[in-house]
């Protein structure tokens, strides 16, 4: 398998996280937390994801884990719709298409510090896409906080088309569509 950029990919596996996996979880999120106020970026400052959502997502087997070298080094959960997503008063690239099989929405993608830069989450964007085409779904959706530059780079050069955006209580959300 090979990612863009320096990540090493041998050993590299991306599987269903696991209860005893949580506080790993834990641990990237909060790395990334500071890193994104470091950064400027107001997203997950309230404290998301919460420990309920954490442990939901695992129980209902919709966290993933890339492990490199048995270590956790990202994180990320699919679900198979966002409602917030349909109700999206905008049209995703699929809508326009026939025949639509749906999508796999990608949430909470985060990586630990050592692995940024390393072609870590990009890897987690194709494992996503590789998921989603196992489905049978027509694409990935995705969102970032207007001000996650760094995520909204990632998205665009992994192909995803920027949709529309939303507005929460934390800020301007960009919505983002990959067509696989």
């Amino acid at each position: 398998m090979r990612h863009a950029r320096n990540f090493i990919a041998m050993e590299e596996k991306v599987c269903i996280a696991q209860r005893c996996d949580v506080p790993r979880i834990k641990e990237i999120f909060a790395a990334a937390r500071a890193f994104m106020a470091q950064q400027g970026n107001p997203q997950w400052q309230d404290g998301f994801p919460y420990d309920g959502y954490i442990q939901d997502a695992v129980s209902g087997g919709n966290f993933r884990k890339l492990v490199y070298g048995g270590e956790i080094v990202a994180v990320y959960s699919v679900f198979e719709r966002d409602e917030e997503y349909d109700a999206a008063g905008f049209a995703w690239l699929t809508e326009k298409a026939q025949g639509s099989t749906g999508y796999l929405a990608v949430h909470t993608l985060a990586v630990a510090p050592a692995f940024r830069g390393r072609g870590a989450a990009r890897c987690c964007i194709d494992e996503a896409v590789k998921e989603a085409k196992r489905r049978g779904k027509a694409s990935l959706k995705m969102d970032t906080h207007a001000r996650n530059v760094p995520m909204q780079k990632l998205l665009a050069g992994c192909g995803f088309i920027c949709c529309g955006s939303l507005t929460r209580a934390n800020g301007t959300f960009l919505c983002y569509e990959k067509v696989i």
